[in-house]
């Protein structure tokens, strides 16, 4: 028995059993914390589709009818020549399907995406393309231009 009560006393005198012995104190400041949790959720500025800058280039160029190979000579490689020397672009990425020609311009972090979109857009409108060849279209990457979720349902109705 002994044994028994030095245990109780032993758990009673502790951290916890402070809290147990004192409900009445645990619950205000369960109670205080969930109060001071929803004034924080209500106060804390939301906005439902923020802007979000990745600092990313897309040139999409269309040339009907044309195979990858073809679509790199003639397309992908004067882009990329024309885009080379610009200040702020990181990294090229291209990529050459039959009839577009993808090129993808990574921003060093320290770059006006502005700026840099305003010289890429100067120096692709030089590029002598093709007749066929649709003009360049030179897009930011960004929230903005694009959906933040998609949602698609498919099933029998």
């Amino acid at each position: 028995m002994n044994n028994i009560q030095q245990t109780y006393d032993r758990l009673e005198s502790g951290f916890f059993g402070f809290w147990v012995k004192n409900w009445r104190i645990s619950f205000l400041v369960m109670a205080l914390i969930a109060g001071l949790g929803a004034v924080s959720l209500i106060a804390i500025p939301k906005e439902s589709s923020p802007t979000i800058k990745f600092g990313i280039i897309q040139i999409t160029t269309i040339y009907p009818g044309v195979n990858p190979v073809d679509m790199d000579s003639l397309v992908t490689e004067e882009i990329e020549a024309a885009v080379k020397d610009i200040s702020g672009i990181d990294k090229i990425d291209s990529t050459s399907q039959v009839g577009v020609a993808f090129t993808t311009l990574t921003l060093d972090n320290d770059a006006d995406t502005r700026e840099v979109l305003t010289d890429v857009k100067a120096e692709v409108d030089k590029v002598r393309l093709p007749s066929d060849a649709e003009d360049p279209n030179v897009s930011e990457i960004s929230t903005d231009n694009e959906l933040m979720f998609q949602m698609l349902l498919y099933g029998d109705s």
